[in-house]
């Protein structure tokens, strides 16, 4: 029988961050801030630190680590906010990365902000955590910044290898989640064509590093198919965050079980994805 080819119809381009990382001290805000003295994000809900222009790398040459203890599976979401009064009427940037509980080891790449850009992507950043663990952000500002965390609980159901799949119902989308330290584990996913059809899978990663995705199905039904998703180029410029990344075949294929795999391309690679069948 010929064989099918599968279409990737987003360009994929070398995700390489830039370098630069960490910063200083905070100040009190009003309730919804967190203390100065511990500065350490809430584990669930939303809460944030203000790093003051005479408290930036510049001014002091120090870092900034702000603790955070997930309270159960799920993502955080950093997002930077001007808090500047001597750039009151521009922007600020600077960077962060997350480290483990002994800041000795970075578990993210470090993320560039820029308060300017129009697309929350260039001052916003994902993490998968995990229940339970301590992590820290290390914040390098230039310039008075907001700091927000938002966490978000997320029931990963994907099965751990391919023979617990997760069955996934037509048209109805599941959430899955890549932890800090899950570079060694796969999300695994199938679904079952009753007749020849052509393939359509809508893959939405919310990642802050590139990750593998791979499907695989009856024999004969198409080539093997892997491909690894950039979230940036080496530019730092957005390619697939937060984008539908559409996998679809020209032709149908045969009817049979399917079996779509994701996983971490890189150590460093956590968040959360989207998937669906249509």
């Amino acid at each position: 029988m010929k064989r099918k080819t599968i279409t990737y119809f987003h360009k994929l381009a070398t995700l390489a961050l830039a370098a630069a990382m960490v910063l200083s001290a905070l100040c009190i805000l009003p309730p919804t801030e967190v203390s100065a003295a511990s500065r350490t994000f809430r584990s669930s809900g939303k809460s944030s630190v203000v790093i003051q222009d005479k408290q930036d790398f510049a001014s002091t040459q120090k870092l900034v680590w702000v603790k955070y203890k997930a309270a159960n599976d799920g993502y955080l979401k950093i997002t930077a906010q001007n808090a500047s009064d001597k750039y009151a009427d521009t922007y600020v940037t600077g960077s962060w990365q997350l480290y483990n509980k002994n800041k000795k080891s970075a578990v993210s790449p470090i993320k560039l902000y820029n308060t300017n850009a129009n697309d929350s992507f260039y001052y916003t950043d994902v993490y998968g955590v995990k229940k339970g663990t301590v992590y820290y952000l290390a914040v390098k500002a230039d310039g008075g910044v907001k700091i927000t965390a938002s966490f978000t609980k997320v029931t990963d159901k994907s099965g751990a290898k391919k023979a617990k799949s997760l069955k996934l119902a037509k048209g109805k989308t599941t959430t899955g989640l890549i932890r800090v330290g899950d570079n060694k584990v796969s999300d695994w996913y199938k679904f079952t064509l009753t007749s020849p059809k052509k393939l359509n899978i809508c893959f939405t990663p919310y990642m802050n590093d590139s990750m593998t995705i791979s499907i695989t199905g009856p024999a004969g039904s198409l080539k093997p198919f892997s491909s690894s998703v950039r979230m940036s180029s080496l530019d730092g410029d957005k390619l697939n965050y937060g984008r539908k990344c559409s996998l679809t075949t020209r032709e149908p294929v045969k009817a049979g079980t399917y079996y779509i795999q994701i996983k971490p391309t890189n150590k460093t690679t956590s968040g959360y994805y989207k998937l669906v069948w249509k």
